[in-house]
């Protein structure tokens, strides 16, 4: 029984010490390729006047001890275009992306732009968003207090169908007939 306890024993503290070896940690993709960080992520314009000028400058930095590359800058709509640096960004050094949203399309809005680094896989997601007034200068938020039209039955014209067997020597010829 003695000799059973002691091998546990020594099995355990064995196991115990090998579990704590250390790991060196694998570089991460974005310390290979470098970080940047913006100084925000979210542009609101608020409330724009029917094709008033809608840009959103977003500023960033790389903060990596080497050059980071954006490979693309894509907007979720055709309604959203982009201008970004096709250069290189040394360490330390700022850029910036500039947003142009069409305002002539009217009312809500809430576009995302994908920022897209090279050596990184996931986008960073940048988000511009407002309202656009009509060409008079008013809101188009739906207002509940203004019921639905209603469809009335008798509004709807109707016709019934009919099934009729039809005869014609040695067939029976299924047609329909509207009433």
């Amino acid at each position: 029984m003695k000799n059973i306890i002691i091998i546990a024993i020594v099995c355990l503290t064995a196991s115990y010490s090998f579990s704590q070896e250390k790991v060196k940690p694998e570089p991460s993709k974005t310390e290979k390729s470098g970080l940047i960080v913006f100084k925000s992520l979210e542009y609101d314009f608020g409330v724009l006047d029917y094709d008033a000028e809608a840009i959103a400058v977003f500023k960033f930095k790389n903060i990596s001890k080497k050059p980071v590359i954006l490979t693309n800058v894509r907007a979720s709509c055709g309604c959203t275009g982009t201008e970004w640096p096709r250069e290189e960004i040394a360490k330390k050094k700022k850029g910036e992306i500039t947003v142009t949203y069409n305002s002539k399309i009217v009312g809500k809005f809430n576009k995302t732009v994908y920022v897209y680094i090279d050596g990184i896989e996931n986008p960073i997601q940048l988000v511009v968003k407002g309202e656009v007034l009509n060409e008079e200068g008013e809101s188009l938020k739906f207002n509940k207090n203004v019921p639905a039209g209603e469809i009335k039955l008798k509004d709807i014209e109707t016709k019934k169908i009919e099934k009729v067997k039809i005869n014609s020597g040695s067939e029976d010829i299924n047609k329909t007939k509207n009433k």
